[in-house]
């Protein structure tokens, strides 16, 4: 019997995991504060079995993390490095995850491009895949201007605190529950705004 290359990271060595993510600021922000948010729901007394990875054991080859809840099933892939070489071999090769049911969010775009070739290489059936893109303004660059053509654009961004005393019951039993909330909260507060 072989040895799945996704070895398991308890608790106690995530430390290790984050410090290797802040070695590849702001591109890994997303690894580092997965595993920071869960290290704090877990402390607040709750543990739905959120599980993180390693290929090959190694650090530095990244995480992938399975968070599963009431038939919702999330695989996080996320590497401090550029040569995602060992992680792609590593996901090509375990038998931990369900590839015909899972979404993989936040994937910055070396993971995006791992997943690709894996998707094609073994005919995934991926659900979905959410990206994410790091941006790092300039101190003189005003905050929220974003100028289009000559004409100015509003957006308008909501950063719930899921981590809040008012959600955490929800977001531990259904993962998108501050942010379905917070929508709707902006939907009221907006609903007389004129789309341009």
């Amino acid at each position: 019997m072989s040895v799945d290359p996704l070895i398991f990271m308890p608790v106690d060595r995530w430390s290790e995991l984050k410090l290797a993510f802040k070695s590849d600021w702001p591109r890994s922000i997303s690894g580092y504060l997965v595993l920071e948010t869960q290290e704090f729901i877990l402390k607040s007394g709750i543990d739905y079995g959120f599980k993180v990875y390693c290929p090959y054991g190694n650090v530095n080859n990244g995480i992938v993390a399975l968070n599963i809840k009431n038939g919702y099933y999330e695989v996080i892939i996320q590497c401090p490095i550029d040569d995602t070489g060992e992680l792609e071999d590593a996901l090509r090769k375990t038998n931990i995850i369900d590839w015909r049911r899972c979404r993989v969010p936040y994937a910055p775009q070396h993971i995006l491009d791992c997943i690709k070739r894996l998707y094609l290489e073994k005919e995934l059936k991926i659900y979905d895949i959410s990206t994410t893109r790091t941006f790092i303004l300039g101190n003189e660059v005003p905050l929220y201007d974003v100028r289009t053509v000559g004409r100015s654009l509003v957006c308008v961004a909501t950063c719930d605190d899921t981590l809040a005393a008012s959600h955490i019951q929800t977001t531990s039993s259904i993962v998108v529950a501050a942010a379905i909330s917070a929508e709707q909260a902006k939907r009221r507060k907006y609903k007389t705004c004129i789309e341009v």
